[in-house]
C-alpha cells in the first residue's frame, strides 16, 4: 500500500512539473501588452527566406498597432515545444494575446485575414 501511495505522489509530482513547464512556455509566448499580439512561427527545419519574408510583410504593416513581436523558432531538436503547443504540421504560425494562444494557421494569407 505504501508503494502504491508513493507511486501516486511521484506521478502527481511529474504531472505537475510538466504542467508548470507548459505554463511557463505559454507565459513566455504571450504578449505583454493587452490588445497586442505576439506572432510565432514554428518549424522543424529552417524556414525558407520567402516564407519568412511573406510573414514579415503581413506583420510589419501592423507592428505598431497590434503586434508586439514576431519570432521564428527552428526547434528541430526540441519536440517538447511541439507537444506543448500541439504542433503536428510545419511550418505553423501561432498568435498569442496577453492571455494565451488565440489563433493557429499554416497559411500566411489566413494570418493576414485574422490580423485585419
Amino acid at each position: 500500500m505504501k508503494g502504491f501511495l508513493l507511486s501516486l505522489v511521484l506521478l502527481f509530482s511529474i504531472l505537475m512539473g510538466c504542467s508548470s513547464e507548459d505554463e511557463t512556455l505559454i507565459t513566455e509566448l504571450r504578449s505583454k501588452e493587452e490588445g497586442k499580439y505576439n506572432v510565432a512561427v514554428f518549424n522543424n527545419e529552417i524556414t525558407s527566406e520567402d516564407y519568412q519574408a511573406a510573414v514579415l510583410k503581413v506583420t510589419n504593416k501592423l507592428m505598431e498597432d497590434s503586434i508586439s513581436s514576431v519570432s521564428f523558432d527552428f526547434s528541430a531538436e526540441d519536440s517538447s515545444i511541439f507537444e506543448t503547443l500541439d504542433i503536428t504540421h510545419f511550418p505553423v504560425i501561432i498568435v498569442f494575446d496577453n492571455r494565451g494562444l488565440v489563433f493557429r494557421t499554416y497559411e500566411v494569407n489566413e494570418l493576414e485575414s485574422f490580423l485585419k
